[in-house]
């Protein structure tokens, strides 16, 4: 039987096709592989994705993502990550987007970002089943999270799945449905702990146009259009915050500040409206990752759900509000009560004056950032000031000092002391 090398033009620039030789066989494609979030989607065989899988490459990169010390070096190994869309098998001219949408299928990944729950997961089959989900594919996320596919049931919406999935493994579910275009990093075959054959031979999706439900809500058509924004693979740097899933804030969000319970229809569009100004800080202000990454509680309606995300979004920007402060206060205390905590160290109780002065109205956890920023501040008021360097040259006194941080957790705080100095 004759060799075939997986598509060269599914890994050009990337992984080396020659590292992946695979057996000719009958199957046929049942998903797309792209070599990055924004490169061709390609329809693609099981062998094919199997070998991508079982290439040496995608396992040393996932190794480095794993041992990488900063988010944006996280950020940048992503970004040469293959990926494959479990929702769809074939788009118009391999451009991955809703609208080139060809053959949409009923398989749905659920996405588990809580570390170290497969094993549990798996052990919650019964019959390929959990619940009344077929269960097609639980395997390990590239940073040990778990990855859930799931036959999607006739007259069911990924949120209906999502939520009811969650209650039955009683684990959180990432709440940013995959449309049909979304696509899932691929891991190393090691990280596969459960596999359907029926995953390579997927059910196409049957789209039926629904008919119109009377409704007292207001019609799409009379809400204020905005551009329709592609939730392509928005999320690529902004996975999650300070290393807290993007469902874990908002989880504790809903338990701080709606007593623990989800917006129903009468108050899905005010509440989305105050969460909305609430994450944004912590989002850099971007509607597409806000409407991924917020849910639409009760069946929102997808055009209203965007309109009100749009609408917060021009309220002016004041920084971290009270509310999110709140909701990462309660986080870092959870994550160092597990020994998971991630946060800035706190300044020694006993501090010389000038300091205690300068770092007085910083939060504690901006406070070392303060006080070891004013110091090249503190600099400039050194006159006449000469040190005999190790090369027994004087040199004049010279401070230096970088501040590097995620987006609003704080850095603002380090400019009054210095103007002040």
């Amino acid at each position: 039987m004759e060799d075939l090398l997986v598509k060269d033009k599914i890994l050009e620039g990337g992984f080396n096709p020659n590292a992946f030789k695979v057996m000719a066989g009958p199957s046929k494609p049942f998903t797309c592989i792209a070599k990055s979030h924004g490169a061709p989607a390609v329809p693609s065989t099981k062998e094919e994705w199997e070998a991508v899988r079982n290439s040496k490459e995608l396992v040393d990169l996932c190794e480095k993502i794993r041992n990488a010390k900063t988010d944006e070096e996280v950020r940048k190994l992503k970004s040469k990550l293959p990926v494959w869309t479990p929702r769809c098998k074939k788009f118009k001219d391999n451009h991955r987007s809703e609208k080139d949408v060809e053959e949409p299928l009923t398989t749905l990944v659920l996405d588990i970002d809580e570390k170290g729950h497969t094993d549990e997961i798996v052990g919650k089959v019964i019959n390929g089943h959990i619940g009344r989900y077929e269960i097609l594919l639980i395997e390990d996320s590239i940073r040990l999270g778990t990855h859930a596919a799931v036959e999607l049931p006739e007259g069911m919406t990924p949120n209906e799945v999502q939520k009811e999935f969650a209650e039955l493994i009683g684990l959180p579910v990432d709440p940013a449905v995959k449309n049909e275009a979304g696509c899932i990093y691929q891991v190393p075959i090691s990280h596969t702990k459960y596999i359907n054959p029926k995953l390579f031979n997927p059910s196409p999706l049957e789209q039926k146009e629904a008919a119109p439900i009377p409704s007292e809500e207001p019609s799409s058509a009379n809400v204020e259009q905005t551009p329709t924004i592609e939730k392509k693979d928005n999320l690529v740097g902004f996975e999650d915050y300070n290393g807290n899933a993007w469902s874990t804030i908002i989880a504790k969000y809903i338990e701080l500040f709606w007593n623990g319970k989800e917006p129903i229809e009468g108050s899905r569009n005010s509440s989305t409206y105050d969460i909305t100004k609430d994450l944004a800080c912590i989002c850099d202000y971007r509607q597409d990752v806000l409407e991924t990454i917020i849910p639409r509680w009760a069946d929102f309606p997808e055009a209203e759900h965007r309109q009100t995300i749009a609408n917060a979004l021009k309220e002016p920007k004041k920084g971290t509000t009270f509310r999110m402060r709140k909701v990462l206060e309660a986080l870092g205390a959870q994550n160092k009560k597990q020994g998971n905590d991630s946060r800035p160290p706190l300044p020694p109780k006993r501090l010389p004056g000038l300091l205690r002065l300068l770092s007085k109205h910083a939060p504690n956890h901006t406070k070392v950032a303060v006080i070891e920023n004013v110091w090249a501040a503190l600099g400039t008021h050194l006159s006449g000031v000469k040190f005999r360097y190790i090369d027994n040259v004087l040199h004049e006194a010279t401070f230096m000092c970088f501040l590097f941080g995620p987006q609003s957790v704080g850095k603002g705080y380090i400019v009054k002391p210095i103007e002040a100095i």
